[in-house]
């Protein structure tokens, strides 16, 4: 495993492992991040609450910053490009974000209307993955 410096804490433990492994790298510079079956189910279910279907296309935006509102893109920035999004492509755009990103969301969805759904705050992270992982 090859990690410039600084190295993440997870790197450096894996470069001293490899030092006991006569030079063999023990991962690939990638993650993986296994989901079940039961997250896929609950992330279609949830898309279907919504009005998503199965094979609908979407796209993932996430228009809040919870540490901070330091460089955050105004939510009308990113109404103007779920319907921009929506009307040039057909593609939902799915809002992603913690709790507490509510109210930003909400700002998001009046905005753009049917051009986006709001699954802020009701993710966990196993759906997240798979969420992230049919978006496009």
């Amino acid at each position: 495993m090859i990690c410039p410096p600084p190295q993440h804490e997870v790197c450096s433990n894996l470069s001293l492992l490899e030092a006991f492994a006569a030079g063999k790298e023990l991962l690939e510079d990638r993650l993986e991040f296994w989901v079940s079956k039961t997250a896929r189910v609950h992330l279609n279910s949830l898309l279907a609450k919504v009005g998503v279907g199965k094979k609908e296309p979407i796209v993932a935006l996430s228009p809040g910053a919870a540490s901070s509102g330091r460089n955050m893109w105004p939510s009308d920035r990113f109404a103007e490009v779920a319907q921009f999004l929506h009307q040039q492509y057909g593609l939902r755009s799915v809002l992603l974000g913690a709790p507490g990103e509510q109210l930003l969301a909400e700002r998001v969805v009046k905005l753009a209307s049917d051009a986006v759904v709001d699954l802020c705050g009701k993710t966990d992270l196993p759906t997240l993955a798979v969420l992230l992982e049919r978006a496009i």
